[in-house]
């Protein structure tokens, strides 16, 4: 027995597949704030429906990507704060699916080494 696809079910997979394979473009927007090394990608904090509340600087544009984990681990190559996602991955006829994100960098770094704790008082 053969399989045989009908055409629009194989263009439909070859779309998906070519989705898939696209680059992540990054466009530089501004300078860093800070240093930025690389992190993991589950450090980078994401922001789909709203703004980051803190002062933060658009490092860079994050384009043409079909996949949120790959975006994220690529913004995490980059050394990225977080993410803010301006369009979700949504169907563009022929050309497949793309969404677009913000690399930011918090204006205030995080001292080396992760927060700081509290001070606690010594007993008498």
């Amino acid at each position: 027995m053969r399989l045989v696809l009908a055409p629009p079910l194989f263009a439909f997979a070859a779309l998906a597949t070519l989705a898939a394979c696209q680059p992540i473009h990054v466009v530089p927007l501004n300078p860093a704030p800070h240093p930025m090394p690389a992190r993991p990608a589950a450090e980078v904090e994401m922001y789909t429906s709203r703004r980051p509340s803190r002062p933060y600087v658009e490092v860079a544009s994050l384009g043409t990507w079909s996949d949120l984990d790959a975006v994220r681990a690529r913004a995490g190559q980059l050394g990225c704060d977080a993410l803010i996602v301006v369009t979700s991955p949504t169907a563009t006829g022929t050309t497949g699916t793309t969404g677009t994100a913000i690399c930011v960098a918090w204006v205030e770094a995080p001292p080396p080494g992760g927060p700081a704790l509290a001070a606690t008082p010594s007993a008498p």
